[in-house]
């Protein structure tokens, strides 16, 4: 009888590091490997017979001291030790691109943006101002993350109440989000009608402690974990250090902080409200046109210019974006989906979602719901 595979996990369980840990251990589990929790002497590991372990770098004791004894090591979050066998990392670039791309989307040409320095900091931060450039008209940075003294929390109102409004604020994570409308609340500035706030990392307990909840960038925690065995499972069968694993966003979870269409032209932002709250509707242009006080021409010209899309346009990526989040968030069937969006037919509704996504609405599913697809 073939002897089974031992492994050590070094994350904690709670927050967005616990459902990394969940991610691996259900890869783990489904490969038939026992799996060791805590177990961190090398020395130790060693005389159990465990073949690898799985964390973050920055722990004690250090990747080196693992490499040493043997023991290769799965970094998670960051890259570029050289102690490490391989990692899993996030495209946190690509993340802040999600950022920005929903508050244009939204209608915003002001924005702000809240967050720490480093590597992961700074690369949200890129891709959020680059996202935003070609239609921004005003970009400010605030000088504090969080509120941790009365001398913070000031910093932090008096930046708020000197943007212009309405404005678009990325919050890094989190924690800084919650930072951010802890303020506004305190401060008397409407979320999100004066300040509409995105976060990063839809961190559970965090995102919904907010006043209003926290839209945030959605992250595949689970799927790095099993990423992270995967990795680790290469290199036990054929011993050649895997190529490190970059994993994207997984979509936008849109709560209350965010919820709202910007849009500068009254008959155009009477129009957009119109679209939002009957889209799941079989809505024509001329149904919108009779929701403002213009003729249809000239409401058609004005959208396009102030909105960027056509009438039509906006239909579409109103009910796509309602499908995305559904397929993500409810157990529904893709038909009813199709069909409580406001799809004509499933066939037209997996044609626009693929043309939009470049993915079928069941592999979009897949991917961000279903541990099966990640092979445990």
């Amino acid at each position: 009888m073939t002897k089974p595979i031992r492994i050590a996990v070094r994350l904690p369980d709670s927050a967005y590091l616990g459902r990394i840990l969940l991610g691996a251990l259900r890869a783990a589990h489904a490969r038939k490997w026992i799996v060791s929790l805590g177990e961190n002497a090398p020395a130790h590991m060693l005389r159990c017979g465990i073949r690898g372990i799985i964390g973050v770098a920055a722990s004690t004791p250090e990747p080196r001291e693992y490499k040493l004894a043997g023991i290769p090591f799965i970094n998670v979050l960051s890259e570029g030790n050289p102690d490490c066998i391989s990692s899993v990392v996030l495209d946190n670039f690509e993340l802040g691109r999600v950022a920005g791309e929903h508050l244009v989307q939204r209608g915003f040409r002001h924005f702000g943006f809240v967050g720490y320095g480093g590597t992961v900091g700074s690369a949200r931060r890129m891709g959020f101002e680059e996202t935003i450039r070609p239609r921004v008209r005003s970009f400010s940075a605030c000088p504090v993350a969080y509120h941790n003294t009365p001398e913070d929390f000031e910093a932090m109102a008096d930046w708020l109440r000197g943007l212009p409004k309405p404005v678009g604020v990325f919050a890094v994570d989190d924690s800084v989000g919650g930072s951010v409308t802890e303020v506004c609340q305190i401060s008397q500035l409407r979320v999100p009608t004066d300040v509409a706030v995105i976060s990063a990392n839809d961190d559970g307990v965090r995102t919904l402690a907010s006043e209003p909840e926290l839209t945030s960038v959605r992250i595949p925690w689970e799927r790095l974990g099993a990423e992270a065995v995967g990795l680790l499972d290469q290199y036990l069968q054929d011993g050649v250090a895997p190529t490190p694993i970059v994993l994207g966003p997984s979509g936008i979870a849109v709560r209350g902080s965010s919820d709202i269409v910007v849009i500068s032209d009254k008959e155009a932002a009477a129009a957009a409200a119109f679209i939002q709250q009957n889209a799941h509707r079989h809505i024509s242009v001329n149904d919108i046109a009779e929701a403002t006080t213009i003729s249809r021409r000239l409401l058609e010209r004005r959208f396009k210019a102030v909105a960027g899309r056509t009438l039509l346009e906006q239909v579409r990526h109103t009910r796509l974006e309602r499908a995305k989040q559904m397929l993500a968030e409810s157990e529904q069937r893709v038909s009813d989906i199709s069909r409580i969006c406001g799809f004509g037919t499933r066939a037209q509704f997996h044609r626009l979602f693929h043309s939009d996504t470049s993915t079928t609405p069941e592999q979009f599913r897949q991917k961000n719901r279903d541990p099966k697809s990640l092979g445990y």
